[in-house]
């Protein structure tokens, strides 16, 4: 079955449920395939491999390997020294599902987070058979706890699949001696001094071009890293003593980015994961990244100045493979809305505006009109943040300052020349930030 088939096949009432997480059963997703052929991946004649205190397992099929970290009913890693035989083909068969899905498209809407809904995760990758990928924004989960955004994997790789049926990828194994024995194993990451990296290899026909490409990421997580005040807990750091959970989140994570080099699906939220390291995380880590765009041009230092991507104005030429989009009564809107929304922002100079589309991975000369409509709503979604952020910030400000009874702030939303019983978030953001400024450190009279 071809995946773009096996990824419309419905599922409805065919899910079940342990410990909250909804799954396929195995039986089920191979009777949908249509029984194709696989294989249980061996390991030196061994069902499954053990590194960093687990072990995984692996499926083949269609020549495509998938891995699995050993786990129990509550989907925890099993250490290494408790794994039984039974773990070890309760897991083969979690692999097989999860092969299903990554080969056959049997099932992915549920590692797509839409669970049995097969036509709303469909409808949410935004993709056809022959869709330019690179001019495709795709949808986009938040991490928890924060403003940062990211690509699924299983968004992304379908993706790939339907618009490239031959697109396969390999996780790459390297020489790794045993600490304990000093034999050297054979292993799917490499050692760097004290922490390690993964790499994928991804291939497929893009026309008539052959692409073939090898992606490196640090097993990555929460750790104590240096910085000026001292140590503090930061993410996205190299760890060293990662888990087989920590290596399978990593390999899913340079898959997605591996697929954003090659097809630029999604290489947009990766242009603004690193412009938020430049004034983030980077203060722990070795170095900041450049901004990448949507060409192989990185974006000018001049471009990489803001956390959030600054709003833009529309005085530019129609990017021609948005034309269709731009000419829908709805995106016409939106555009309407992002239109008003940048200008209460206070971000709609040239400069401004080269910022954004830098962050959309768009040609420096689109017309903001001509973006699509997840564009235009993920550019209403920063301003509405950046406006709640200087909000707060005067909260705050007025607090500090025993300024913050209602007929106080009142008073500021007078002298701001704004509606006296409206929201502070619903003020422009320049005048937001010219409150602050009259509040630090002189308070409004």
């Amino acid at each position: 079955m071809k995946f773009f088939e096996g990824l419309s096949v419905p599922i409805k009432g065919l899910v079940a449920t342990v410990e909250g997480k909804n799954y396929l059963p195995w039986p089920t997703g191979l009777a949908l395939a249509g029984r194709p052929r696989h294989r249980m991946v061996a390991f030196n004649g061994s069902p499954w491999l053990k590194f960093f205190g687990g072990g995984v397992v692996a499926v083949e099929a269609d020549g495509q390997v998938v891995y699995l970290p050993i786990m129990d009913a509550k989907y925890r890693a099993i250490p290494a020294d408790l794994i039984t035989a039974r773990d070890v083909n309760d897991s083969q068969k979690r692999a097989l599902a999860k092969t299903l899905a990554m080969c056959h498209g049997i099932g992915m809407s549920l590692y797509g987070g839409h669970g049995e809904d097969v036509g709303a995760f469909l409808a949410s990758l935004n993709v056809q058979p022959g869709s330019h990928l690179a001019a495709v924004m795709p949808p986009v989960a938040e991490k928890p706890g924060s403003n940062s955004e990211y690509v699924e994997w299983a968004v992304a790789y379908s993706a790939a699949r339907i618009v490239h049926p031959d697109f396969r990828f390999e996780v790459l194994c390297s020489d790794v001696p045993n600490p304990e024995n000093g034999v050297i194993e054979r292993l799917p990451y490499t050692r760097i001094n004290n922490t390690y990296s993964v790499a994928v290899q991804v291939s497929y026909t893009d026309g008539e071009h052959q692409v073939e490409h090898v992606e490196w990421l640090p097993i990555m997580g929460v750790q104590m890293a240096k910085v000026k005040a001292g140590e503090k807990k930061l993410d996205h750091q190299a760890l060293l003593a990662p888990t087989v959970t920590d290596w399978n989140r990593s390999i899913m994570r340079c898959l997605t980015r591996a697929i954003a080099e090659t097809t630029g699906y999604g290489l947009a939220v990766y242009a603004q994961e690193d412009l938020e390291a430049l004034h983030g995380n980077a203060e722990g880590s070795a170095g900041a990244r450049t901004a990448k765009r949507g060409s192989a041009k990185s974006a000018p230092p001049a471009q990489q100045e803001a956390r959030r991507p600054d709003v833009a104005s529309t005085s530019r030429s129609t990017s021609p493979h948005q034309t269709a989009s731009a000419a829908s009564p709805r995106v016409g809107n939106l555009a309407q809305e992002v239109i008003e929304a940048i200008r209460r922002a206070g971000r709609d100079s040239d400069a401004d505006n080269r910022k954004l589309l830098v962050w959309l991975g768009e040609p420096e000369d689109t017309d903001i009109t001509s973006l699509s409509e997840v564009q235009h709503q993920r550019i209403l979604k920063v301003v509405a943040r950046q406006a709640e952020e200087a909000a707060r910030k005067v909260l705050a400000k007025l607090k500090e300052t025993g300024k913050d009874k209602p007929a106080d702030r009142q008073k500021l939303m007078q002298w701001l020349g704004e509606d006296p019983t409206a929201d502070l978030a619903t003020v422009p953001i320049p005048k937001l930030e010219k409150a602050l400024k009259a509040l630090d450190p002189t308070p409004v009279q």
